[in-house]
């Protein structure tokens, strides 16, 4: 294992650890993604996957939206 791998294990325990608290106040994940993406938490390819996916706050403003559009 080599350096980078070894600073990588408690970053990811401690992100882990503690989700909930992290992801609690975002409004946005872009700034976190290009950080990940820099430091090599991340490839290219897994975020444009998170990109992609619909977070729990993207579903409830399309309910919402579809709701008071009557849909």
């Amino acid at each position: 294992m080599d350096q980078k791998e070894e600073a990588k294990a408690p970053c990811l325990s401690m992100l882990t650890s503690h989700r909930e608290r992290l992801v609690t106040g975002l409004r946005s994940i872009q700034c976190i993604l290009d950080n990940l993406l820099a430091c090599a938490f991340l490839c290219e390819e897994d975020v444009e996957i998170v990109q992609r996916s619909a977070t729990k706050t993207d579903k409830a403003i399309n309910g919402f939206v579809m709701q008071q559009l009557g849909c």
